[in-house]
């Protein structure tokens, strides 16, 4: 009985409904990864702690025009700008990489995330390590004066002005112990595609360096600046010290300040932040892929009207004004039912001599003697009589039963003259 109830639970509209249960809960109750990328996004409209939209409200309290771009990176773009491209989740293409720094040589500014392979890092010619283990600290002996003022002067806002290497271009506050960890470095753009040796390109300036530990040999650049044409741009290895979690602690706030005062030379610009790549805004996707071309490309409207007529057609050969009536399937009967209708049918009207001729008939289809079909019943039972001794009883009889009703009982000695006949024949 035990086994019984087991089985019972154990059928398919028991078994599935409980399986579809334990998913959903299973997908309801599974905790979020935080490690995942797509949370970490550098955005401005997250108010999670890894957006940036802190730092976007705090520009803009610093009465500095700022603004979200959620259209592609298309030339011409605007030369009084500063953009801020940091980590997209969707890289810009090779295009608006070009656009980007098109803009950059005419006087905007830019300010990026290094990073390793997509079109904008290798056209800068810089990438970053891998997550370090252990973070590197900001060199405060070296780098820091007197709270935040610049070591020297950046230069004139001219494009034949040198950039100089000697020392950073700005400082921060010491204060800031938010901007002063990394936990990745600039790396430089390796000289072939066969080359591993790194390097920085000539017009590059350390605005940034950091060392693990304390130790010298092992300082590295955390943010870079580059003179191009006649704008900047400034790359960052680590920019984790614009996130909201890090910027709600009033950390980090003066160094992205003093980023943005280097990369406009000082002067007030308006900052936009890239919000198209970080998946905003009206984006390609399969759908609208395959709408614009069955829309407007000549190929895709007459495949679209091909669709439409193959439909047409279909519609027209299936809808029918008139329900089908069900066709009547007559079953046919096999031999062995054939033989007893037909012994049952001859059995019922006396039909001797007709059931004699069919039995004779069966024996000169399977005897012949040679004889051709011009010759009857008849003709063939004499021929029988001639060629085959030992038959001429069973030849007559059989000629009386085709010519004269035999009763019942006198009628079955028919068969045994057809037995008689053929295995005589055959011996």
């Amino acid at each position: 009985m035990a086994e019984r109830g087991l089985d019972r639970w154990l059928r398919p509209r028991y078994v599935f409904p409980a399986l579809a249960a334990l998913l959903v809960l299973g997908v309801l109750l599974t905790p979020q990864d935080d490690q995942d990328p797509r949370s970490r996004v550098m955005t401005t409209h997250s108010q999670s702690e890894w957006g940036v939209v802190t730092i976007y409200k705090t520009l803009n309290e610093l009465h500095i025009p700022v603004s979200r771009r959620e259209t592609p990176l298309r030339a011409p773009l605007d030369s009084d700008a500063v953009y801020f491209v940091l980590a997209p989740m969707i890289n810009p293409s090779a295009r608006e990489s070009s656009a980007l720094l098109d803009a950059v040589r005419r006087g905007a500014g830019l300010v990026v995330v290094a990073e390793n392979g997509p079109p904008l890092s290798d056209s800068v010619g810089v990438g970053r390590s891998t997550v370090l283990k252990h973070p590197l600290h900001v060199v405060v002996d070296s780098l820091f004066g007197t709270a935040g003022h610049p070591a020297w002067d950046p230069p004139p806002d001219t494009s034949n002005a040198p950039v100089r290497n000697d020392r950073p271009s700005f400082l921060i506050s010491p204060a800031d112990q938010g901007a002063r960890a990394f936990f990745r470095y600039v790396l430089g753009a390796p000289k072939s595609d066969s080359d591993s040796t790194r390097v920085f390109a000539p017009d590059t300036v350390t605005l940034l360096s950091a060392r693990a530990d304390g130790r010298e040999e092992s300082e590295h650049t955390v943010i870079m600046g580059r003179q191009l044409g006649r704008g900047r741009i400034v790359m960052i290895a680590d920019a984790n010290f614009l996130r909201n979690g890090a910027l709600a602690h009033a950390e980090g706030g003066v160094l992205t300040v003093r980023l943005l005062e280097w990369v406009s030379r000082g002067a007030p610009k308006p900052v936009v932040f890239d919000e198209y790549h970080q998946g905003y805004g009206s984006h390609d996707n399969l759908v609208g892929t395959i709408y614009r071309g069955l829309r407007g490309d000549p190929a895709g409207r007459a495949l679209l009207q091909l669709a439409l007529a193959s439909l047409l057609l279909i519609l027209a050969l299936s809808v029918r004004p008139i329900a089908p009536v069900r066709a009547a399937i007559i079953e046919r009967r096999s031999p062995l039912e054939h033989v007893g209708a037909l012994s049952r049918a001859y059995a019922a009207v006396g039909a001797t001599r007709l059931a004699s001729r069919r039995l004779v008939r069966g024996l000169r289809r399977r005897h012949p003697l040679g004889a051709t079909g011009a010759l009857d019943d008849d003709g063939y039972l004499r021929l029988l009589r001639e060629r085959a001794a030992g038959v001429a009883a069973d030849a007559a009889f059989l000629h009386r039963a085709i010519h004269e009703p035999l009763p019942a009982a006198e009628f079955a000695r028919a068969g045994l003259a057809i037995d008689h006949i053929e295995r005589t024949l055959t011996s």
